[in-house]
């Protein structure tokens, strides 16, 4: 199982935008990007987004450029729960889903309701894609 797509999760939580993101609409550059840098992370002074080392270090791990470099490559899940990030996680309590979260979203039963994201995406045209 590669993890690429779970480190880019766990950034674009936490950043609130994919972490190769160009803010253009030219997706050739994004995928360059992807490619061939490494990952930024925001300033924690000038973009108010605070994230421990131990964060970074996880997304880094994710985000490796070969998969078989990547976190979990070799122990699968184990080897990420492993990861200094979670050390406050008790596994089998968040399998249970035993956590209270933080924060709650009011989910609506329209399925169409994206309230909950944010406007700047929710109104682009998803006409991007890789494939032909």
């Amino acid at each position: 199982m590669d993890w690429w797509a779970l480190g880019i999760l766990t950034y674009e939580m936490i950043v609130g935008f994919p972490p190769f993101y160009t803010g253009q609409s030219n997706n050739n550059k994004m995928y360059e990007l992807i490619k061939t840098k490494p990952v930024y992370f925001p300033d924690a002074a000038k973009h108010g987004i605070n994230m421990s080392d131990e964060c970074k270090d996880f997304i880094t791990s994710c985000l490796k450029k070969k998969p078989e470099e990547r976190i979990g490559h070799k122990g699968g899940l184990d080897e990420i729960l492993k990861h200094p990030w979670f050390k406050d996680i008790d596994p089998a309590k968040m399998m249970t889903k035993d956590y209270t979260p933080e924060f709650k979203p009011k989910v609506s039963k329209d399925i169409f309701d994206v309230s909950q994201f944010d406007k700047m995406f929710t109104s682009e045209e998803a006409i991007h894609s890789v494939l032909p």
